[in-house]
């Protein structure tokens, strides 16, 4: 697969992007790269700060958490941040 075109295209797209969405583009780079290269994060290759490694965080914790609660909690989440960037 040739990928050179797809990144002129990503590259003639960001000169047309708001600041705002430069940052979310940034953001979702970094998502990306975290996705494919989860060893890297504390290595300096991601901004420091900007992820957070929870593992064990609530393993004491007397409580067990399903999937399906997960998923309805990141659903109720996604559908705040609509409702707040519609308010905008």
């Amino acid at each position: 697969m040739n990928l050179e075109p797809i990144k002129t295209h990503i590259l003639e797209v960001l000169d047309s992007l708001s600041p705002k969405a430069l940052e979310e583009l940034a953001h979702f780079v970094d998502f990306l790269h975290f996705k494919e290269h989860p060893q890297d994060v504390g290595s300096g290759a991601q901004p420091p700060g900007r992820y957070v490694k929870l593992e064990g965080l609530w393993k004491e914790l007397p409580f067990d958490i399903a999937d399906e609660d997960v998923r309805h909690v990141r659903h109720e989440l996604m559908e705040q941040l609509k409702e707040r960037q519609d308010r905008q």
